[in-house]
């Protein structure tokens, strides 16, 4: 279970060095533009994640698709997590088998990164908002797991790593401030 895990932290840890080195192209696109980019990039990462599933326990397979679908939706916006999680849901259709718990966690994720959004507005993005994001993912981890038949539900929880893995991909190594996507 640990190596597809850490290939899967490792793969959304490239895809973010790669947009923080590309920063000064994004900054001159315009607002709409930005988003659009940005969302891409955090689509090909989501999908990147659900193809690197790992089996947490016999059948039950998981992945970290939900925080970067929160990421996208806090950072960037309507436009950006709408292209996430539509992806998402649809290579979830694909792959067939848990398909209502898998819409289920992207839906929550797609909640979660909008109302983190809305409310801070056009301000920069506080650590506390991060905890605070990264707190409300793991718990929807926690109540995704808990639609699943009793005998998988305790495999199936990685709230400890959701929280970890969405905290470190919302905040940038050392005292850099985040970059939100410029708004509307």
């Amino acid at each position: 279970m640990w190596q597809p895990l850490f290939a899967n932290l490792a793969a959304a840890a490239v895809m973010l060095v790669a947009w923080s080195s590309v920063g000064d192209f994004v900054g001159r696109l315009n607002e709409a533009r930005q988003r659009l980019l940005f969302g891409a990039v955090m689509t090909a990462g989501t999908i990147g994640s659900m193809m690197m599933a790992f089996e947490s326990s016999p059948g039950v397979y998981n992945d970290l698709r939900g925080p970067l679908i929160a990421i996208t939706g806090f950072f960037g916006g309507v436009t950006a997590v709408v292209m996430a999680a539509g992806a998402a849901l649809i290579y979830r259709v694909y792959l067939g088998g848990a398909v209502s718990t898998g819409a289920l966690s992207i839906m929550l994720a797609t909640t979660i990164g909008l109302v983190g959004y809305f409310l801070r507005r056009s301000r920069q993005p506080r650590y506390t908002d991060l905890v605070m994001m990264a707190v409300a993912a793991a718990l929807c981890s926690l109540l995704v797991a808990l639609t699943l038949p009793i005998e998988r539900q305790a495999a199936s929880a990685p709230v400890a790593i959701s929280f970890v893995a969405t905290l470190r991909r919302s905040a940038p190594p050392g005292r850099e401030k985040p970059r939100a996507v410029r708004r509307e």
